[in-house]
């Protein structure tokens, strides 16, 4: 169920000066196929294909505000925001950093190992820090 579709609907209801908005009237209204109409309203009342010619819409308004505000809170609470940026120890380098990775305790290298995605973000930053070093340095 898209809730864009949902908006439509409950502008075009809130807006509507009739007392009774059939599914014709809906459909022209908000230019969407009567089908898709009633498979998304169906949701919020599941005997609607069987009474949709008798049926008036605007009963609904409430039920999708409703669920519209309980969707919109979700949203928001899922929201984190995240770092994006890497963040490495400056005095950090290249070798030391893919040690620190890939030998085991033992001190044979583990060739099995997978970078992560963050781990070779580090990696590029630590290369492009050493690249700009021996640059300085010429």
């Amino acid at each position: 169920m898209k809730t864009s579709n949902l908006k439509k609907y409950l502008k075009f209801l809130q807006n509507s000066k009739q007392k009774n908005v059939s599914l014709l009237l809906l459909s022209r209204g908000v230019n969407i196929k009567e089908d898709i109409i009633l498979d998304e309203l169906s949701y919020f009342n599941p005997i609607l294909r069987m009474i949709s010619d008798d049926f008036n819409f605007k009963t609904l308004v409430d039920d999708i505000e409703k669920y519209l505000k309980k969707i919109e809170s979700e949203n928001q609470t899922k929201k984190k925001k995240v770092s994006k940026r890497v963040k490495v120890a400056k005095d950090l380098d290249v070798l030391s950093y893919i040690y620190s990775l890939m030998i085991l305790d033992n001190g044979f290298v583990d060739r099995s190992y997978k970078f992560s995605d963050q781990d070779l973000k580090k990696l590029r930053l630590l290369v492009n820090k050493e690249i700009k070093k021996r640059k300085e340095n010429k």
